[in-house]
């Protein structure tokens, strides 16, 4: 006669101790892989006069723009799905210094501002869109 053996005991309880762990390091790994998403992308350094935005979805590409200090003109691109719109302010300030207006899924405008030195804040007011992640940084050398 064969005797098989399915566990029990201490086997047991060692098992649910280490589920827990395991869970504990998933919701951790989890956790760090969304908030790693939160940094968005690596700085874009244009090295003229124009910067491409392209905006899908309550993100910004690209995310991050250094750009010379003077006249600059953004072309402003929505590929997503809701409207949005375009704005550019001072990091330390509130009201925006250049605009374009809202636009329609598959729409684009142009604005042109003259920047100083500095670091600026790129966003959308529409709806909650800023909140959303539909915005970016813009440093200015």
């Amino acid at each position: 006669m064969r005797r098989s053996f399915i566990g029990g005991g201490k086997h047991t309880e060692q098992s649910v101790a280490a589920m827990r762990r395991l869970t504990v390091l998933v919701a951790f790994a989890t956790l760090a892989a969304a908030t790693a998403g939160c940094n968005r992308s690596a700085t874009v350094r244009e090295p003229g006069r124009f910067v491409a935005i392209r905006v899908a979805d309550y993100r910004y590409d690209p995310q991050n723009v250094s750009v010379r200090r003077g006249r600059i003109t953004f072309f402003v691109t929505n590929a997503g799905r809701e409207p949005t719109n375009f704005r550019i302010r001072r990091r330390d300030r509130e009201l925006a210094i250049a605009s374009v207006v809202t636009l329609p899924p598959g729409g684009y405008a142009t604005t042109t501002v003259r920047l100083r030195r500095g670091s600026y804040t790129m966003y959308a007011s529409v709806a909650r869109n800023e909140s959303l992640g539909e915005y970016g940084t813009l440093t200015v050398r």
